[in-house]
């Protein structure tokens, strides 16, 4: 059986607050899912922030997140905000960025810590950092979830390109249980403000990798392409 992971009580309070003044009209539509006898991950989109907000408000279980490492330290974090978010997003004047930047990276990285993410690493030889931690929470019972489209700021129906460490993991953890990973799309109706859980996937092992990768990232492309 799926067990909670062990949120902190900031972000577990900040959550119950924020879902008290949500004006979502239905969590979720999906049957079975609040009684899933094995852990599984979630896969949904980002929608500009707008993805991970709606699922820690509304996804009937918990789950750890994937999230970018550098957030998940204060100086990182305090980086990337400053030169990338409100610099080149935001067009924030230096000054500006640098001080939205300090007020905001500690709180960003104590947040993401105690809702137990899972530190992601761009670009970096850590990757399998990430890999190996999720098996290991998913032997431990817990879920995982991971917001796949490369372009987090799409808004579109259309998903555009995915992330494909999902094939990775399905892999790994199949190694490590000898058991098929599944993968559960969670569609968005932002218009509706509904959330609905979609037909579970797994990675066809008998297949070569490439082919049943590419299997697996057209259903997720499908699936959360009903997203909107």
């Amino acid at each position: 059986m799926a067990k909670l992971p062990g949120y902190a009580f900031f972000p577990r309070a900040l959550i119950a607050l924020l879902r008290f003044f949500s004006c979502f009209r239905e969590r979720v539509r999906a049957e079975g899912v609040l009684f899933c006898a094995k852990p599984r991950v979630f896969v949904g989109r980002h929608f500009n922030n707008y993805g991970p907000v709606a699922m820690y408000l509304h996804m009937p279980v918990n789950f750890r997140l994937w999230a970018f490492g550098a957030f998940m330290q204060s100086k990182s974090c305090y980086r990337h905000l400053r030169e990338y978010t409100f610099t080149q997003r935001k067009r924030f004047p230096a000054p500006i960025a640098a001080l939205f930047a300090f007020l905001l990276c500690g709180p960003t990285a104590a947040l993401l810590k105690g809702l137990r993410c899972i530190p992601v690493h761009r670009m970096s030889k850590r990757v399998l950092e990430t890999i190996d931690c999720s098996v290991q929470a998913l032997q431990n019972g817990e879920n995982i979830m991971i917001l796949v489209d490369k372009d987090y700021r799409n808004t579109q129906r259309e998903v555009g390109e995915l992330y494909s460490g999902v094939a990775a993991l399905a892999r790994r953890y199949f190694r490590a249980t000898g058991e098929a990973l599944e993968f559960a799309p969670v569609i968005l109706s932002r218009a509706e403000h509904r959330l609905r859980i979609g037909e579970s996937l797994t990675l066809d092992i008998e297949k070569p990798f490439a082919e049943g990768k590419a299997a697996l990232m057209r259903g997720l492309q499908a699936a959360l392409s009903q997203s909107y």
